[in-house]
């Protein structure tokens, strides 16, 4: 996201207007999980929940998970390598 408001910043016509809707595509984009669906899965509250849950909505941004069912997938996954 970074490299996008660069480009956004440092550009101009066509260039800057693709940015800008990337942008304002990428602010829609929302979870489907909570912190509630962290802790049902053993995670007690905690700043690694934020974290966690940051990692799932990169993964959506980025196209790499698309629903709730993927992104419970990955949450457990991101448990999963944290445990052990």
């Amino acid at each position: 996201i970074h490299s996008v408001l660069s480009i956004y910043f440092l550009s101009r016509g066509r260039v800057r207007n693709n940015a800008r809707r990337f942008i304002d595509k990428i602010c829609k984009i929302k979870l489907d999980i909570t912190g509630e669906d962290v802790k049902n899965l053993g995670l007690q509250e905690s700043p690694e929940v934020g974290l966690i849950l940051d990692k799932v909505l990169s993964c959506k941004i980025s196209g790499k998970v698309k629903d709730r069912e993927q992104e419970i997938a990955l949450l457990k996954e991101l448990l999963n390598k944290r445990c052990g």
